[in-house]
């Protein structure tokens, strides 16, 4: 689902957390590329193969060309 918003960083970053609280129930995993309020042990938790996908992001992108801080910090680097 995504919603868009006017550019109200800091008015959207407030309403976040009450957002993802109400979706809760439909276990929903955040987009990676869109703002989320979710912290990224929880994010990372809701992927039961992630380990499969950063293991081939080791084996495809050894130099980690795609990739930059906020991948690193959602996925760990």
């Amino acid at each position: 689902m995504h919603f868009t918003w006017k550019q109200l960083p800091e008015q959207v970053a407030t309403l976040l957390p009450e957002i993802e609280e109400r979706l809760a129930p439909f276990a929903p995993r955040p987009h990676w590329g869109k703002v989320f309020a979710t912290a990224p042990e929880q994010v990372r938790a809701q992927y039961p193969r992630l380990d499969d996908f950063l293991a081939l992001r080791e084996r495809l992108d050894p130099e980690r060309v795609f990739t930059n801080a906020y991948v690193d910090r959602l996925l760990g680097s």
